[in-house]
C-alpha cells in the first residue's frame, strides 16, 4: 500500500540519488585521470619486497563497468522521475 503524500520524499530521494550519480560520475573521471597519468612502473630494487603489481587495464575496465552501471542507475532514475 503506498501512503498519500510521500511524492515529495520521492522527489527528495531521486534528487539525492542523482546528487550521489554525479559525485560517482566525477569520482570515476577524476580516477581515470589520475590512472592515466600515472608513470611507466619503475624497475624495483632487488631488496624491495614483492608486492603485486597494479594491473592497470583491469582497473580501467573496472572504471569502465562502474562508469556503465553509474549510467544505468541514472537512466533508471530519470525514467522513474518522469513516470513518476
Amino acid at each position: 500500500m503506498h501512503a498519500v503524500g510521500l511524492g515529495y520524499a520521492d522527489a527528495m530521494a531521486s534528487e539525492q540519488m542523482i546528487e550521489a550519480i554525479g559525485n560517482l560520475e566525477w569520482a570515476v573521471i577524476r580516477l581515470e585521470e589520475a590512472a592515466a597519468a600515472l608513470p611507466a612502473p619503475a624497475a624495483a630494487p632487488i631488496e624491495a619486497p614483492s608486492r603485486p603489481e597494479l594491473d592497470r587495464e583491469a582497473a580501467r575496465e573496472a572504471l569502465r563497468s562502474l562508469d556503465a552501471l553509474i549510467g544505468e542507475i541514472k537512466g533508471r532514475g530519470q525514467a522513474e522521475t518522469a513516470n513518476g
